[in-house]
């Protein structure tokens, strides 16, 4: 049985595409830059660019598309707790990510508190990616066991880009990029997560 609970192709049609591809073009000078111990990429926070979510097309688009109410439904019968809690979230968080030659992220989860003080219950993941891209690796791996230490004996799947594709994962799932080679054309991806607030 596969791990992975929702998988789209074919995620938007040609004009909103369009309108999220334009938007891109715009704000892709504001990408900055993020490495530590266990990753590197550029991203940009598209939350916190557009205090009004109406200005973004992106944002529009996504909140529409994800939002819905046969969305809600659809995610509703999918046998996973994450899943089932997903059409009474209350916050959703949206980032512009890129990777080109040598960006990565390690094994982790996505369940720590990014805001002490008012920190969001993280339910899933989600990431789509953008058409156009040209590179090697940039795989997305998931595993379902909680522990790192745990993965010698784990199930782990492996996901290759392709472009106008949407993944949903639970957040508690460990999952990693493998490192990005050979870039012509980065591997972007509109990516963030749906939860609660607290």
């Amino acid at each position: 049985m596969s791990l992975l609970k929702y998988l789209e192709d074919n995620f938007l049609d040609e004009t909103s595409l369009r309108l999220v591809t334009n938007e891109i073009t715009e704000i892709y000078p504001e990408m900055v830059k993020f490495a530590g111990n266990g990753y590197s990429y550029s991203r940009v926070y598209l939350d916190e660019k557009y205090e009004d979510r109406t200005k973004s097309n992106i944002l529009k688009i996504f909140s529409d598309k994800l939002f819905n109410n046969d969305f809600k439904n659809k995610m509703f019968n999918i046998n996973d707790t994450a899943f089932r809690l997903f059409r009474s979230s209350t916050k959703h968080v949206t980032q512009l990510t890129e990777c080109k030659n040598g960006d990565f992220f390690n094994w982790h989860e996505d369940i720590e508190l990014l805001n002490i003080i008012n920190p969001p219950i993280r339910l899933l993941n989600y990431m789509y990616y953008l058409p156009n891209f040209e590179f090697e690796g940039g795989e997305l791996l998931i595993s379902d066991v909680i522990d790192e230490s745990n993965l010698v004996d784990a199930n782990i799947e492996t996901y290759t880009p392709k472009a106008n594709r949407l993944i949903m994962i639970p957040s508690y799932y460990l999952h990693k990029v493998n490192k990005v080679k050979n870039c012509k054309k980065p591997r972007l991806t509109i990516n963030g997560y749906i939860g609660f607030k607290t």
